[in-house]
C-alpha cells in the first residue's frame, strides 16, 4: 500500500477555523509548498546555500520581454531557419536584450549540422570548445572497413569514445584506437577493433557519440 503526497488546499485556513480543524492541512500546505520549491533549488532548510537555484530552466518564448533602464532580459528563442514545409530545423537558442528595450540577438548559437554525403551522421559544438561527433556508422559501406574519419576534421583531443552496435550480438564491443594526429594537431580517424579482430560484415552499423577538443 502507497501513500498518496498531500494536495494543496487553497482554502486552508477558513475564516474562524479551530487550530485541530485545519492544523492538518495546513501542515500539508507547507509541505507541498516544500516540496515544489525544492525543485531545481537547494532545499529551504539547506543551509547556508539554502533556496539557491542548482539549475535553471528557460521556457522557449514566442515574444520578447520588455525592458527598463536597470533590466536585462535572457530567455529561450526558437533559432532561425525553416525546411520548405515551414517547420523548424533549429533549436532552442538563449536570446539576450539589454537595458531599455534594446534590440534582441541570440546569446546562443547551438545548432546541429548534417555531416555532407552521410545522411545519418552529425556534429554540433558545446560551450568550452567542445565539438561533437554523433550518428549511426556503417562501417561496412568504407573502404577503410575499420576508421572512423573525424567529419569535420576540427578535433585536437578526445574526451571520450562510444561505439555501441546497432543490433543485438554476444561478445566485447569495439575498443577504439586514436589516429596519429596531422601537422595541424588534427585528428583525423578513430580506428575500431576488438578481440578476436573486428569484423564489420558482421557487425557493420555502429551508433556512435564523440566528444573533443578543438
Amino acid at each position: 500500500m502507497s501513500v498518496q503526497p498531500p494536495d494543496y488546499s487553497a482554502g486552508i485556513p477558513q475564516p474562524k477555523d479551530q487550530i485541530k480543524m485545519s492544523a492538518l492541512p495546513f501542515l500539508d500546505n507547507f509541505t507541498v509548498l516544500y516540496n515544489a520549491f525544492m525543485q531545481n533549488h537547494v532545499k529551504l532548510d539547506g543551509g547556508a546555500t539554502a533556496g539557491n537555484h542548482t539549475i535553471i530552466q528557460m521556457p522557449q518564448q514566442s515574444t520578447s520581454f520588455q525592458t527598463d533602464a536597470t533590466e536585462m532580459s535572457i530567455n529561450g528563442k526558437l533559432g532561425p531557419g525553416s525546411d520548405v514545409s515551414g517547420n523548424p530545423t533549429n533549436t532552442t537558442q538563449m536570446s539576450l536584450k539589454y537595458q531599455d528595450n534594446a534590440t534582441e540577438f541570440p546569446y546562443t548559437a547551438y545548432q546541429i549540422y548534417p555531416v555532407p554525403n552521410e545522411p545519418t551522421q552529425f556534429f554540433s559544438y558545446l560551450p568550452g570548445g567542445v565539438i561533437v561527433y554523433f550518428g549511426l556508422k556503417d562501417f561496412g559501406s568504407t573502404i577503410n572497413k575499420n576508421a572512423f574519419i573525424m567529419s569535420p576534421a576540427l578535433c585536437k583531443q578526445i574526451i571520450t569514445v562510444n561505439f555501441s552496435p546497432s543490433v543485438a550480438f554476444r561478445g566485447w564491443g569495439p575498443s577504439v584506437s586514436i589516429g596519429t594526429p596531422d601537422g595541424h594537431g588534427i585528428i583525423n580517424a578513430i580506428f575500431l577493433k576488438s578481440f578476436p579482430p573486428f569484423n564489420p560484415t558482421i557487425l557493420g552499423k555502429y551508433y556512435y557519440v564523440i566528444l573533443g577538443n578543438l
